[in-house]
């Protein structure tokens, strides 16, 4: 099975699905939520580094590389759904002048939960991280997040896959927002 990039546009990806029977489609590379800039661009956060994103400990190893959707499957384009996450908010940290490789204080994160369910009348997407920052050696920060998401799904193929992987992408998005958005996250990075 050869891997393709997921596009943005439903209609591509559904029809990639539909001539290739059973596909394997990656997520499109991390970008930051420009809607999301411009509601915190008010916060004074210090800067942090992005340091380990892996799979959480006694998860099967698979979770962390596929997501299986009636025959097909959505996979990271670097092959790791936690490695994806780190992009992702690293991605959101730059885009905010809130990322410093050299910083004191490193962001860490493990995949808690990665789903996700193209099923006939509703599907269902799910994702949970537990998020840390370490400063000059000590926790200051700890919390599980998790969000989620249902949508009306078809009986047909072609249109429930790319719109549940659409789905599924999004919730990276709405996982970083939340832990920015989190009053702890806040105020363990306050300058």
């Amino acid at each position: 099975m050869k891997t393709k990039r997921i596009s943005r546009h439903v209609p591509l990806a559904a029809l990639l699905i539909a001539l290739s029977g059973c596909a394997s489609v990656q997520m499109s590379s991390p970008t930051p939520l420009t809607d999301h800039l411009i509601s915190v661009r008010n916060l004074k956060l210090e800067p942090a580094a992005v340091g380990s994103f892996v799979l959480a400990p006694g998860l099967p190893a698979e979770k962390d590389r596929s997501i299986n959707l009636r025959g097909s499957s959505l996979e990271a384009p670097s092959g790791s759904f936690a490695e994806y996450l780190k992009a992702k908010l690293a991605a959101q940290l730059k885009a905010a002048g809130w990322l410093d490789p050299a910083s004191r204080s490193t962001i860490n994160g493990e995949l808690l939960q990665s789903e996700a369910d193209p099923a006939i009348g509703t599907g269902t997407a799910s994702l949970g991280a537990r998020f840390s920052i370490v400063r000059e050696g000590k926790t200051i920060y700890r919390n599980e997040l998790r969000v989620e998401d249902s949508w009306e799904s078809s009986f047909m193929g072609r249109i429930a896959i790319p719109l549940a992987m659409q789905r599924y992408e999004a919730l990276y998005g709405k996982l970083v927002t939340k832990l920015i958005d989190d009053p702890d996250f806040q105020r363990a990075m306050a300058p």
